[in-house]
């Protein structure tokens, strides 16, 4: 029960740095938005906790939770579906780019084996705190310098060639996920968790890029 608990809680907290991230990245006003916070947090913990401990599916997690979070973006945040559907796939990325260095300083250096580090480990719950930590200082970074990104994708969701090309890449970033977590998970070699950190620090240049490039182009018109 007790482990159980843990679970819950530690995955709750990454996953609040994850929208609180989301959040911070695309100019969210926290303050309105506590309570979807809270719930979503907590309802994609328990969603998480029935997938890998109930279901023994870790290596399909990713892609999963990935989806959830976009479900909880557009269902509990009232954002449209290409905008909750990209800017979940930002921030997903840019926190696994986080965890995904640290796994690989762990790995590099030899602090623990990666077979230690397990959702229900006391390695793989040190890994969930330094992970969190990091983001909300870098949440609160953003906050402090104003550096977020102010756009939307088009207002309708018309069928225009910018909202295929987000739509596009959000897609291909999931199958990359999936592919990239599954190859790790079922391997668990350093050449495997090489290509996952690449992977998802390209994803998540790219999508920041794109993200940019988007936000330079609406405010220019104003």
């Amino acid at each position: 029960m007790l482990e159980k608990a843990l679970f819950i809680l530690l995955s709750s907290l990454e996953f609040s740095s994850i929208l609180l991230l989301v959040m911070s990245i695309f100019h969210f006003h926290v303050k309105y938005y506590i309570k979807e916070l809270v719930g979503s947090s907590v309802l994609l913990a328990g969603c998480s906790y029935i997938i890998i401990e109930l279901l023994n599916m870790q290596q399909y997690a990713i892609p999963i939770q990935v989806l959830l979070v976009v479900a909880m973006m557009i269902l509990m945040f009232k954002q449209k579906l290409l905008y909750g559907f990209f800017t979940s796939i930002v921030g997903y990325a840019a926190f696994l780019s986080v965890q995904g260095l640290l796994v690989f300083i762990i790995k590099m250096y030899n602090i623990v084996d990666l077979e230690q580090i397990q959702p229900d480990s006391f390695e793989g719950h040190a890994l969930q705190v330094v992970t969190v930590t990091i983001i909300y200082i870098f949440c609160w970074y953003i906050k402090f310098t104003n550096t977020s990104f102010g756009f939307e994708l088009d207002g309708k969701e018309n069928v225009t060639t910018k909202n295929i090309v987000f739509l596009n890449l959000g897609v291909l970033v999931v199958i990359q996920l999936a592919v990239f977590s599954y190859m790790y998970f079922s391997e668990k070699n350093a050449t495997a968790l090489i290509a996952f950190v690449v992977i998802l620090i390209l994803i998540t240049m790219v999508t920041i890029y794109f993200s940019s490039k988007r936000n330079k182009e609406e405010f220019s018109r104003m």
